[in-house]
Order: C-alpha cells, then structure tokens, then sequence
C-alpha cells in the first residue's frame, strides 16, 4: 500500500481516543488483501461470527467478526472476469464471475464445484440450506441443488426481467423484476408461493424477522408481510423512495429513505417511533444507541429511544459501513479494504438480534412446502391499500398467471 492509500487509511481509521469520548471502543481493523490501486472491494456480507470481502480481481476473504483475524483467502475467478455478488449460509459461500457459479466450503474455502450457468447474471445469488438461487437479467430464476451441481436446476420464468439478484430471508426466497413484482418462493423446497405488486418498484432485499417479511418500494413505503402467506400486515410510509434493505433489531424495523432520514418503527404493527433527518445508512443498534452513516461518511449517534442526536465521529466519504442487524457491534468499511470494528464499552457480551444455529434446528425440520398459508381463514387480508398480493399455482418452468381462461391460479 502506498503512502497516499496509507494517509487516507489513517484518515478514515477511528482512534480509541475519539471513540472513547464517545463512549465507544475500537475492538479490532484489520486490511483486506486487494491492490487498491487496481482494484477494491464489490461486497461485504456479514454472517453471525465471519465477514465476508469479494474482491473486483476475484478473490474471497474470510474474517472472524470477533477478532478481525483472516480465516482464509480464495481466489475463483480468472482475472478477466467480473464478480457479480456472493451469498452465504452455515457451510458454504456462492460466488457469481461472469457466467459461472462456484461454490466455497465456508470453514475454509476451498472449492467444492464450480459450474456454467444458464446465461450471465448480473446481481448476487441466494443461498438455502440445499440450493443455490441465481437471477439472470431474462426473469427466469434458477435453483441449483448444493450436493448434485450437474442435476439440471429447477426453473420458474416470472413476468418482467430481473437487474436484482433474488434474496433468501427467513423459510423463503424472493425476487423483484422490472414489472413491478415481487415474487415469493419456499426456500428450501423451492416452489412460488405468491407475488406481491406496490405501487412502484422493489429493488432492495427484503428482511425478515420470523413470521413476517419486511418489502421497502420505491413508492416510499415499507410493508410487512406475512412469511409465507404474503397478507399484508401493515405499511408505514417514508415519504420518500426507500431503495435500501431494511433492518430489523429486536422489536425495531430501521430503514433509510433517499431524503435522506433513518425512520424507526415498531416492528409489530408498523407505528413510526422517530426518524433523524441526514443519515444515509443504517449502522446497528446498541444497548444506549442507534447508530447511522451519514453521506460524508460520519458515524451518528442517536438515542435509541428518542432519535435524539448524542453525538459525531467524523472519517471520511470513503467510509461506509456493513448494516447489522444481526448484533451490536459496528462496523465500519471502505472499498479499499479497511475494515474496523467498535462497540459500546461495557458490552462484555455482545447482542445478538437473530437466533444461533441451534435455535433453528428444530424450526427447520417443518418444511414450508408442507403448509397450507392460503387454507381458508389462514389470515386476514389487508384491509385496504395498493398493494396486492397473488397465490401463486405454477408448476416448474411455468407462471401461472399466463394461464388460459380454463385455468384458475388462485387457490
């Protein structure tokens, strides 16, 4: 690294004094291995304990959450290739470069398969416990079985192309296109389950929080939805385009609109509790504080309670940060590579917002194919709005709503 990537590294680097003042502590930084001269980092995806850098030239690099140490380095893609994204679950790490899909053992990424897909993608896959999902730009979504690559993959064509990658989120995965659509599919058995329409395009990443999905439209609105029975639970209107992934922390929904403004609400029914006017990103949420970036790349610190402002750490512009909804701590990035972790001093043990593993085990062996979310009297629908949502009957390959005038697709 240079001596100018080095001034800029320290600029954007938070000392213990500045963080201390702020009743903060820098746990650990650590470099991602990348020639920022050349090259930077496309993607940082965070999963319980590890982070996870995909780099422009085509590596992965593992990092342990806790101490910032590297887990493991791999490269998977020739030098030529354009990464697309990545996607992790508890075994593996999916990577898209150019028109191939490749697959990582997660403990230490060594590759397990490496395959050509359909057509080239352009956006990031999803994960499941047994397969792969990956969008290409023509609307057909493709799930490839983990442990049998050569098996041909199960294919759905929903109405309108898809520039964004599909998402897994709690017992479902789902994926917007240019239509206007969001649709909805079982995760671990892969099948449609419905399709939601708003009043605009989806283009962020839905969160979940079990049983609800939570959709942010750019018509300003984040919706919650039943899981896996797609009835509209409540809306809550920004005002604004929301084109980023809300968060979810213990019984707070968080999500940012292009005012910009961090809005934080109820998680249950969608009550707006304060929004705080600049911020640009949401961060994490503490024991005392909610935490937010703003565009100039400063930390905010807002009372958790109140939206209140509680204080600044200026960095630069060239800092961004990983949205946590997963714990406590946070964590702050650049596309050069650095990485730095801080959290609340005191905090000997940190939050954790989403179940461990093994909270899951027994949630896991109900599989979602088997329930029957649209029976009658399974839920109330929303009782008005512009959202709709549509039962979806389709078999592989197929959308049921270019059926014919003898078949029906709703239940």
């Amino acid at each position: 690294m240079g001596a100018t990537a080095n001034a800029a590294a320290a600029n954007d680097l938070v000392s213990q004094d500045e963080a201390g003042r702020h009743g903060l502590l820098r746990v650990w930084f650590s470099h991602i291995q990348v020639d920022p001269a050349r090259h930077e980092v496309s993607k940082w995806t965070l999963d319980k304990n590890q982070l996870f850098a995909l780099t422009t030239d085509g590596s992965v690099q593992a990092v342990s959450a806790e101490t910032g140490e590297t887990l493991w380095i791999a490269d998977i893609a020739g030098r030529s290739d354009s990464t697309s994204g990545m996607a992790v679950n508890s075994q593996y790490v999916a990577v898209l470069s150019g028109s191939r899909l490749h697959l990582l053992s997660r403990h230490d990424g060594r590759l397990k398969w490496s395959r050509t897909i359909g057509s080239a993608t352009i956006a990031s896959p999803a994960l499941s416990n047994r397969h792969v999902y990956v969008a290409p730009v023509t609307g057909c979504v493709e799930a490839y079985e983990l442990e049998n690559s050569d098996r041909s993959p199960w294919q759905y064509q929903s109405i309108g192309r898809s520039f964004h990658g599909p998402a897994s989120a709690g017992k479902v995965v789902s994926w917007p296109t240019s239509e206007g659509y969001l649709y909805v599919g079982s995760l671990n058995n892969p099948k449609p389950l419905y399709r939601v329409q708003t009043n605009d395009e989806v283009v962020a990443e839905p969160a979940a929080q079990e049983p609800y999905l939570y959709v942010a439209s750019l018509d300003g609105h984040l919706y919650c939805f039943h899981e896996t029975a797609g009835n509209e639970m409540w809306r809550y209107s920004t005002g604004f385009p929301i084109a980023d992934k809300p968060a979810i922390a213990g019984d707070k929904a968080f999500v940012v609109s292009k005012q910009p403004a961090l809005h934080a609400l109820d998680s249950s029914n969608g009550r707006g509790l304060w929004h705080a006017a600049g911020i640009s990103q949401f961060v994490a949420l503490g024991s005392h504080y909610a935490y937010g970036l703003d565009r100039r790349g400063t930390l905010v610190l807002l009372d958790k309670e109140s939206g209140s402002l509680a204080g600044r750490i200026a960095t630069s512009s060239q800092v961004s940060a990983i949205v946590n909804d997963q714990s406590d701590h946070i964590f702050l990035v650049t596309k050069h590579g650095l990485v730095q972790c801080l959290q609340e001093i005191g905090a000997a043990v940190p939050i954790r917002y989403r179940p461990t593993d093994k909270d899951k085990e027994g949630a896991e062996k109900t599989d979602v194919s088997a329930e029957n979310p649209f029976e009658e009297g399974a839920l109330p629908s929303a009782a008005d709005g512009d959202s709709t949502r549509d039962a979806l009957e389709g078999t592989e390959g197929e959308d049921p709503f270019n059926a014919t005038e003898d078949e029906d697709p709703f239940f």
